[in-house]
């Protein structure tokens, strides 16, 4: 039969764990692993997103941001290498991007690879993403000239900056294990008073 001591080792083992595994974000480390490291996701632009073209600004919110990993010439995957699928009422649009190695952070450059609204697209991206991937900075840079929109005419000069943030970042499941983190915080405590 198990003694109390022997409980608490126990009880701290198991804590000790759920702290390992989980993040403050509510996600599974080793999940975030598993889906390339956590930058694969929904991303949804909010209010604070705009594109202005040479004057007229228009807003993008609620745009989504589908990130995947691209498959590689063998079908390896890597987050060295993602594809973003852009969609908003009917504008479709693909990205492709690589990493900054040079960078300090969470940076990928991109180019649009197809977009519904132009026949030539001419348009370079920079990806910005905080450090659990939870959030995402995009600057869009549409370059006249080369661009040719679908009605024929010459796309103007575009920049747009556009904040999203990854859709489940805000879930139940993050406040429960919130909560459930004072919990395991408060036995580790009282087991180890015990020992």
């Amino acid at each position: 039969m198990l003694h109390f001591k022997q409980y608490s080792s126990l009880a701290v083992a198991v804590a000790s764990l759920i702290l390992i595994i989980g993040d403050n974000g509510g996600r599974n480390i080793l999940a975030a692993a598993a889906d390339g490291g956590g930058v694969v996701g929904v991303y949804t632009a909010t209010a604070n997103s705009w594109c202005n073209d040479n004057g007229k600004f228009s807003s993008t919110e609620g745009e989504t941001n589908t990130i995947t990993l691209l498959p590689m010439a063998d079908g390896s995957t890597s987050p060295q290498w993602i594809k973003n699928m852009i969609l908003k009422g009917n504008f479709i649009e693909d990205e492709q991007c690589t990493r900054d190695d040079f960078s300090d952070g969470n940076d990928y450059d991109c180019i649009t690879m197809s977009r519904n609204d132009m026949t030539k697209p001419n348009v370079g991206l920079r990806y910005s993403f905080n450090d659990d991937f939870t959030k995402m900075d995009k600057m869009v840079k549409i370059f006249p000239g080369a661009s040719v929109r679908n009605d024929g005419k010459e796309q103007g000069p575009t920049i747009c900056k556009i904040h999203a943030v990854k859709e489940g970042t805000k879930s139940s499941s993050s406040s429960i294990y919130s909560g459930a983190r004072v919990w395991i915080v408060g036995i580790l405590f009282f087991a180890q008073w015990f020992n």
